[in-house]
């Protein structure tokens, strides 16, 4: 064998080394993640007593993270991700579809599909064969533009960039305006992305919620629904009733604290 001749073989050895180490690369680089993490302090502010509207929301929740939300991978028509609420509840999605925005209201709905593989979970047939258990679509609604945020919020997003927050007053519901004390809010707006969705995972019984922090819809909540208490279907059963007349006694328990908080106020 001539000099080409190894020359020509030792450059093509080398490129499929390269190749190789390039494959390998590529199948153990992990998938970009939706949820990113908030810091301890922001996270610690937004748990404060007195984020009334956080603490509403977070009723039905059986566990919760606070995270923010890389909105990057849900504008790709080919995007693969992987969302983790908690360490045992990763799911790996792809887009399936983007829609909108729909006329005049800012929205466009993300549909993803989940990989099976990463939800794991079998059930068995009549005739005893072991079957996957299916998985549903994730659909997330992605909301831009003006969101109505607390007069707080707004001053410290407005100092940051320079501006000046817009006030605007809200009167309270009808059934809170019957509470001593009862005054409207003052709110202001702010120009920001917000995600919102829900997603079933039968492998595990488990139903996922993502909701923007109506205290500052900034950051976000993705939770675990707790079953007991969350009612759901159309019909009304007594077992039912008992869990909206707790969820509508908490609220208003909630609604006569902050009240009581306002009037210490100097």
């Amino acid at each position: 064998m001539g000099p080409m001749s190894r020359s020509w073989l030792q450059a093509a050895f080398a490129l499929l080394l390269l190749q190789v180490a390039s494959m390998s690369f590529t199948q153990t680089q992990p998938l970009p993640e939706l949820l990113k993490p908030v810091a301890a302090d922001t996270t610690a502010k937004l748990q404060a007593k007195t984020n009334y509207g956080f603490r509403r929301q977070l009723y039905v929740a059986k566990r919760y993270r606070i995270v923010e939300i890389d909105f990057s991978l849900l504008e790709r028509e080919d995007a693969e991700f992987t969302i983790t609420p908690f360490d045992d509840l990763q799911t790996v999605v792809r887009t399936k579809r983007i829609a909108g925005p729909s006329s005049g209201e800012h929205l466009r709905e993300w549909t993803g599909v989940v990989d099976n593989s990463s939800v794991k979970g079998f059930a068995t047939a009549p005739n005893g064969q072991t079957l996957p258990i299916p998985t549903f679509p994730v659909a997330l609604w992605i909301r831009s533009g003006e969101h109505e945020v607390p007069v707080q919020v707004a001053q410290q997003v407005a100092a940051e960039r320079g501006d000046k927050p817009r006030q605007q007053f809200l009167a309270q519901p009808a059934q809170l305006q019957a509470l001593p004390g009862a005054q409207p809010r003052v709110t202001s707006k702010l120009n920001l992305q917000t995600l919102s969705g829900e997603w079933f995972l039968l492998a595990k019984a488990k139903r996922v919620v993502i909701r923007p922090i109506e205290d500052d819809p900034r950051y976000h909540v993705i939770y675990e629904e707790d079953s007991d208490k969350m009612a759901s279907g159309a019909h009304q059963d007594e077992k039912s009733t008992q869990k909206l007349r707790a969820a509508e006694q908490f609220r208003q328990q909630l609604e006569q604290e902050r009240l009581q908080d306002a009037a210490k106020q100097p």
